[in-house]
């Protein structure tokens, strides 16, 4: 208003029922995410310089060689966390 006063008006934002109610939304009580990331927006990094990435050849050589590495060790990334999971064994002596 012209002289300064607020006035609080209570809209519904999505769907109302018959008595102008508002109707609960799907998403109503998920989490929020605090970080970015959580929603996936932010990806994979990829390989190369802070302007630039590294051409798509040399990436997926670069990945290629990853998976070659940890397929000749014998264990995988799922094996090396279920390892390190839980309480921690006395050390071998």
């Amino acid at each position: 208003l012209p002289h300064g006063e607020f006035i609080e008006i209570h809209q519904p934002l999505g769907p109302v029922d018959d008595h102008g109610h508002p109707i609960a939304l799907a998403y109503q009580g998920a989490s929020v995410p605090k970080k970015m990331n959580k929603l996936g927006s932010a990806g994979h990094p990829v390989a190369g310089s802070t302007w630039s990435p590294d051409p798509v050849e040399e990436t997926v050589a670069l990945q290629n060689a990853r998976k070659h590495i940890h397929a000749s060790e014998g264990t995988s990334s799922q094996d090396e966390a279920s390892e390190l999971a839980g309480r921690p064994s006395d050390p071998k002596a």
